[in-house]
């Protein structure tokens, strides 16, 4: 079982879209880049990604399980696509489906009110956030742009700053 986490935010700035929108386009939505990874290990073992959100440590993690022979591919392909998602490769359409997918997940947390409420309690107890401030979400995450969303990649997957220990 491997664990990577890299920060992803300075510390006290919880909510950044752009890096979310790169986190989703890497592994959350459909054909996503976590599962062409994943496709290359011949679907061995699973591959997760998330992230926290938090004010303290704000980070995204990789997780995977897999037999010990996958690793050395695993890590070669994760390198190959941080260097793909650090080079402007994220494309406007690979955005869209992220903004989309993200929003989704916000509005099905809204739909009744005990989700509504635990979507509340998990932003305010996290950094402060007020019923404005968490009702701008979906806005912000709008006006993530092409170069934004890249600009994120890069800081978040950066080759150079990556270290896999086993």
């Amino acid at each position: 079982r491997i664990t990577i986490i890299k920060k992803t935010t300075e510390l006290d700035q919880f909510w950044d879209p752009a890096v979310q929108m790169a986190l989703y386009v890497f592994g959350h939505i459909g054909n996503s880049r976590r599962h062409k990874i994943h496709q290359n290990l011949d679907m061995a073992g699973w591959i997760g990604v998330g992230w926290s959100q938090s004010n303290r440590m704000p980070h995204a993690a990789i997780n995977a399980e897999m037999e010990y022979s996958y690793l050395e591919k695993f890590y070669s392909s994760l390198l190959s696509e941080f260097k793909n998602l650090t080079n402007n490769s994220i494309t406007k359409e690979e955005l869209e489906l992220a903004k989309t997918t993200r929003i989704n997940d916000y509005q099905n947390k809204t739909y009744n009110p005990k989700e509504l409420n635990g979507f509340i309690q998990h932003y305010y107890n996290r950094n402060g956030y007020n019923l404005e401030k968490i009702s701008n979400m979906i806005t912000e995450i709008n006006a993530v742009t092409i170069e934004e969303v890249n600009a994120a990649a890069k800081k978040v997957f950066d080759p150079n700053n990556f270290v896999m220990a086993i």
